[in-house]
């Protein structure tokens, strides 16, 4: 039965964080002004006295990058949690073949 090790945890995310960091950056490179512009209503700009281009780019820019990080991360956790269940579903199961095999003795 293999237990879980802070070490094992450790080297994962030292071999998988790059993906993270990969999906980032490929959001930033295929971001396209006109797709965010046009999911935004522009009278919340306004409302928020965001009056030039440049503070609307900002917001704009700034938003998404947020929203992508938050689902690269999400992503990179999924898969870390994942590998925990991996791990804990095989302990459970050895842990239910001994308790049944020491059932079976006590018969």
């Amino acid at each position: 039965m293999k237990k879980l090790k802070l070490q094992d945890v450790k080297k994962y995310i030292e071999e998988n964080i790059g993906s993270f960091h990969e999906a980032r950056e490929k959001g930033i490179k295929e971001l396209k002004l006109s797709k965010i512009l046009s999911s935004k209503n522009p009278y919340l700009f306004k409302a928020k006295n965001i009056n030039t281009s440049d503070k609307i780019v900002r917001t704009l820019v700034n938003a998404h990058l947020s929203s992508q990080e938050e689902t690269c991360l999400v992503v990179f956790l999924n898969d870390l949690l994942s590998m925990f269940a991996t791990i804990f579903t095989v302990v459970k199961n050895h842990l239910l073949k001994e308790l049944i095999l020491n059932l079976k003795r006590m018969e």
